[in-house]
Formats: structure tokens, C-alpha cells, sequence
């Protein structure tokens, strides 16, 4: 048990252990001192002390701010280890206490009273016997303290009083605060409080009941072994909370003067009910579910009909599974599920997905076939058109393919494929054929045209407009290469790339002419005319 000075350790099964004395030296401003601990039966008697073995330190210093006069105080603001002198004793596993370190003196029963005070006060404390009392009287104008061990105990200052007989057999404490008054028999087992904010009672373990109330709602909480039940209420709303286990039969009401009533009820994990203004659940065994839905019919305009003040019920649910319905769906779990309104229809049955609309319908079969038809297209295909394709719109057809075989016409370009045989394709700027497998090739645009055939081993034609050259291969250019640089002017002919015969012209009359790189023939741009090199 714990609160916010000490914590309480009840030990209910009188479990115990042994601890063995324990002897110790301790030193403190230069002062040795000898320690010794006692405890008998996990400290059913327990005995502490301190003696001043050397004096080191002569001069001890007093704090002027400690009172000596007797108060009562939970905590003890001495213990051993700031004495020169201590002795310290505890019966019933620390329940009831005497310590006395150098003057001072502290003496509790707990957890109802305690009482510390100081030898070099004015005011008299009755202590008998000294050694070890069981008689302790204090009193002044506004303090009383009494214990006669273990019959009776007293303890009242301005604000509190608390008595207690046969020690925790019967407990009477009243407090000012609140106006706060507790009784407690065998404590804690049974305990019975009231207050201006709180009340309650408890019989330990069995049953424990507390209310708080304060300016904006109260709160009513009742526990026993078996159950919980929890109130909250104010002006506004009232909830509800009950449960019993370990059934886990529970009850949860909320109302409220402006959102309505939620109640909910579950009988073990497998009957449940909920009941709303507006709407009722119940769960058997978690796969049959069914609910309705209450209205109000809306009220009629005439003067002389009345409109009926009766709400009306709806189905809006039944789960038998695996069939689930609503009044817009029904499904058959996990294989089909379908919903539809009053302008669309949708459906997912095994495996298969279809939407109809007036505007019109798509299907889908894990992708492997597709169909859409819409105001303006229509199409079809499979596996994302790789497998097949085909699409219309009014008047024409955009698409027909199977695998990379047929025509497309859907985006800026028009392709034909029939490969190997024939594919060419037409754009804005560009266009391009194939015949054959590799046999002849075709691309012209703006800018360029290229000419293969035999996938360009026969045959090699490219020219470009942008710097007005062009070049020509026969099988690669042994039969024939002709290789052009038409901005000076200059064309270069031949065989075996030039090995067997070469003859290139310039613009600015410069000619050449060669046979197996042995023959030359030149004419200069100056007209001089050269044979191997020599003129003529």
C-alpha cells in the first residue's frame, strides 16, 4: 500500500524468513561509530543501534531551523545515519516503531499514527516504560497524542483526529477537509467513508464501492471478485458499464439529450447486440450478424392527413456465412461479392470483375482479358494488349492486333505489322517500311533517309539534308562505296573501299584517280596533271 510520504507492506500469509545480525562500522564528520541490525523473522521483532566508538569532530552543529517541539509527522526527519547516538526498535513487521536518535524521538503505529518530538522541548512527553513504551500522553492547546500498545491509540490536532483500538481492529478518523469522516474494522479488510466530494466502502477482497462527485458530473465505481460496474452521469448524459467475468457477460448504456442512446449488450464473446436510436446489431457466434435500421416516415405537407408518429424498421444486413445481403449488395464470401444502385452495377465473382453503368461497361479477368465500352469506344484486349488488342470508335477502328502481329492507329502514329513479312509505320514527319526479314528497309524524314537491304550488307544508302552529305555501300563496300561531302564538294567513288579502284572529285577541280593503289591519275586545282606523282 502506498501513499505519498510511505509505502506499506501488509504481509497477509505471515510468510516470514530469517535475517541474521548484522554488524557494521560507520564513520560520519570523523566520528566512528558502530553499527548494529537485528532482525528476527523478516523483522517480526527487529532492533537497530549506533554507538559513538571515537569522537573526531567536538563541534556539531545545530540546525535553528528544526523545531523541538512535538508534532506529528508521517516522516521522521532523523534516521541513523545523521546520529551520534540511536536506538530503534519494531514489532509486528514494523506496524508499530520507537526510534530515538541523540534527543530526538519518534514513535509511530501504522499506517494511523506517528508522533515525533524532541527531548529538549518545553513541552512534556509521557513515556512509559522508556525502554521500550507502551504508554505515550501528549497534550497542549492544540495537540493531543495517546497510545496505550496495543489496546488504543488517539491522535488530534486542528485539522484531523483519529483513534484506533485493538490497533487496526477498529479505526475512527474524522477530518475537517471535506468534511471527511472514515471508519475502518480489521483494517483495510472493511472500510466505510463519507465526504462533502467523495463517499464509498469496501469488504476486502470481495467487494469495493466509491462515488465522486464534483461540479461537473459524478462517477459511481462497484467491484467485487466476479464484476465491475461504472456510472458516469450529469445534466447531459448517463453511461453505464457492466461486466462480469470470466462469463465476460457485459453492459454498456450511453445516453445522451443530444446525440441519443448506444446500448450495448454482449452474452461470452459469442452473442453480442447493439441498440441505437437509429439502428440494431446482433452477432451469434460471430458468423451470423444481422441488423435494421429505424426511421421516421417524413412528414406529409397536408392539413388534413397526419402523418404517423411510429418509426419504421429496415433490414439493413444479414450475414449467414458465407451469404452476406443488404438492401444495395450481397456477396456469397469468398466468392462472389456484388453491389449495385440505381444506376450502376458492380461485381467480383470468382475472379472475374464487372461494372455496368448507363454510360456503359468494363470486365476484367485478372487482366488476362479485358473489355470497356464507353459513349464513344469500344475495346478489347488481353493481358495489357500484349496478348491481343482491339478498339473502335465510331466509323473506324483503331486497333487490331494479336501479339505483334496487326494495325494500330490509337496514338500519333499508324503502324502495320505483319513481321517478318511487312511492317511500316507513318507519322507526322516520319515514315518507315520493312519487307521481309531484313530484306529491304526504308526510313525518310525531314532530315534524313536511309536505304538498307539484306539488313545493310547488300545494300547501304543514308543522306543527311542537314550538312548535305550522303553515303552509298554495296556489300559493305566491296563492290561498290560512294561517300559524299557535298559543302566543299567532294565525292569519293570506288571498289574494295578503294583498293581496287578509286576516283574522287572536288569542287575546286581537284580530281583523282586510282587503280590497285599502283596507277594514279591527278589534276591539280592549278590544272597540272600528274601520273604516279610525276607531271605532265
Amino acid at each position: 500500500i502506498k501513499d505519498s510520504e510511505e509505502d506499506y507492506h501488509i504481509n497477509l500469509f505471515w510468510y516470514t524468513k530469517v535475517h541474521n545480525a548484522n554488524v557494521n562500522v560507520a564513520t560520519n564528520d570523523g566520528n566512528f561509530y558502530l553499527d548494529y541490525d537485528f532482525g528476527l523473522f523478516y523483522n517480526l521483532v527487529g532492533i537497530s543501534k549506533r554507538t559513538k566508538l571515537i569522537t573526531g569532530n567536538l563541534y556539531k552543529p545545530t540546525d535553528p531551523k528544526v523545531s523541538t517541539k512535538p508534532e506529528l509527522k508521517k516522516k521522521r526527519e532523523f534516521n541513523r545515519e545523521n546520529s551520534d547516538e540511536f536506538t530503534g526498535y519494531q514489532l509486528l513487521f514494523g506496524i508499530f516503531s520507537y526510534e530515538k536518535a541523540d534527543t530526538k524521538k519518534h514513535i509511530r503505529l501504522l499506517p494511523f499514527a506517528w508522533f515525533t518530538w524532541d527531548e529538549a522541548s518545553e513541552d512534556k512527553v509521557v513515556l512509559l516504560p522508556p525502554f521500550f513504551p507502551i504508554w505515550l500522553s501528549y497534550v497542549s492547546d492544540d495537540l493531543e497524542y495517546k497510545i496505550i500498545f496495543p489496546l488504543y491509540g488517539k491522535q488530534k490536532d486542528q485539522t484531523s483526529e483519529i483513534q484506533s483500538y485493538l490497533i487496526n481492529g477498529y479505526i475512527k478518523e474524522e477530518y475537517k477537509e471535506n468534511n471527511r469522516m472514515e471508519r475502518s474494522y480489521l483494517w483495510p479488510i472493511v472500510n466505510v467513508y463519507q465526504s462533502d466530494i467523495n463517499s464509498g466502502h469496501r469488504v476486502l477482497p470481495f467487494y469495493i464501492y466509491n462515488q465522486t462527485i464534483n461540479d461537473k458530473n459524478s462517477k459511481q465505481n462497484t467491484y467485487t471478485l466476479v464484476s465491475s460496474y461504472t456510472e458516469i452521469s450529469n445534466q447531459n448524459f448517463n453511461r453505464k458499464d457492466f461486466l462480469l467475468w470470466p462469463l465476460w457477460i457485459s453492459y454498456d448504456s450511453y445516453q445522451n439529450k443530444n446525440q441519443g442512446s448506444v446500448t450495448t449488450f454482449w452474452f461470452t464473446p459469442f452473442l453480442y447486440r447493439k441498440v441505437s436510436d437509429s439502428h440494431v446489431k446482433t452477432n451469434i457466434l460471430w458468423f451470423i450478424d444481422w441488423g435494421f435500421d429505424s426511421y421516421k416516415p417524413i412528414a406529409t405537407q397536408s392539413p388534413t392527413v397526419s402523418s404517423p408518429e411510429t418509426k419504421k424498421e429496415s433490414l439493413s444486413h444479414l450475414l449467414i456465412f458465407p451469404i452476406y445481403y443488404t438492401n444495395s449488395s450481397f456477396s456469397i464470401i469468398p466468392l462472389s461479392f456484388n453491389f449495385w444502385s440505381e444506376a450502376e452495377f458492380t461485381t467480383f465473382t470468382l475472379f472475374n470483375y464487372y461494372n455496368s453503368k448507363k454510360e456503359g461497361h468494363y470486365y476484367n479477368f485478372l487482366y488476362l482479358l479485358e473489355s470497356e465500352n464507353s459513349a464513344t469506344t469500344y475495346e478489347l484486349r488481353g493481358f495489357r494488349d500484349y496478348f491481343f488488342s482491339f478498339k473502335k470508335q465510331p466509323n473506324q477502328i483503331n486497333r487490331m492486333t494479336l501479339l505483334w502481329l496487326g494495325y494500330d492507329n490509337t496514338s500519333s502514329k499508324k503502324t502495320i505489322n505483319f513481321f517478318p513479312i511487312v511492317r511500316t509505320t507513318e507519322e507526322d514527319e516520319e515514315t518507315s517500311k520493312l519487307f521481309g526479314p531484313f530484306l529491304y528497309y526504308i526510313s525518310k524524314s525531314q532530315e534524313e533517309v536511309t536505304e538498307l537491304a539484306l539488313a545493310g550488307v547488300g545494300y547501304y544508302h543514308n543522306e543527311t539534308k542537314s550538312d548535305n552529305q550522303h553515303s552509298t555501300y554495296v556489300l559493305l563496300g566491296s563492290l561498290y562505296q560512294e561517300k559524299t561531302e557535298l559543302e566543299r564538294g567532294f565525292i569519293k567513288r570506288g571498289s574494295l573501299w578503294g583498293w581496287l579502284w578509286e576516283y574522287q572529285t572536288e569542287d575546286n577541280g581537284y580530281k583523282k584517280f586510282s587503280i590497285l593503289k599502283l596507277f594514279s591519275y591527278a589534276q591539280e586545282t592549278d590544272g597540272t596533271r600528274k601520273i604516279l606523282g610525276i607531271s605532265i
